[in-house]
């Protein structure tokens, strides 16, 4: 007979097997982020031929460590400028994210597509790739992206 206070072995069992899932998922997100920013670096030049909203950082630093949030699903790494301009450059994975902001941003969309709610406004706004949107200092946005991931670049503006 099995108590009812401890697992069954089939409960044990699923529940050290969505452990094992989970963790793989996570693995399996982060290197397909890694393979995919590998491809965006270095950003092309914009041209006729290429009207996308990107932009090559020549004698740049960038941090190796990544920024992860929201359990991987919104990965970014920081890029200082030989200006000394930081942004970051990332990707978010379909779902539904708010940020806050302690400096006002300037959030260009490279590829794919999000819908925006700023903080203190019911509107939604859509953005697609080439697009770009202003977040006010100390505020923040609700971003959702859905289908294919966003990829972005953050400019901190002062």
């Amino acid at each position: 007979m099995i108590d009812s206070a401890v697992d069954s072995p089939k409960a044990a069992c699923s529940r050290d097997n969505d452990a094992i899932r989970e963790n793989i998922t996570t693995r399996t997100l982060i290197k397909w982020y890694l393979e995919r920013i590998s491809r965006i670096f270095p950003l092309a030049k914009r041209t006729p031929d290429n009207d996308q909203p990107s932009m090559e950082f020549t004698s740049a630093t960038v941090k190796a460590k990544a920024n992860v949030y929201f359990e991987g699903r919104v990965i970014s790494h920081t890029v200082i400028t030989s200006t000394g301009e930081h942004k970051t450059v990332g990707v978010i994975l379909p779902g539904s994210y708010h940020f806050g902001t302690g400096k006002a941003e300037l959030m260009e969309l490279v590829d794919g597509s999000a819908s925006v709610v700023l903080d203190g406004s019911d509107e939604t706004s859509e953005y697609g790739s080439g697009n770009s949107f202003k977040v006010p200092a100390n505020s923040g946005f609700t971003i959702t992206v859905e289908g294919e991931p966003c990829h972005y670049i953050c400019s901190f503006l002062d």
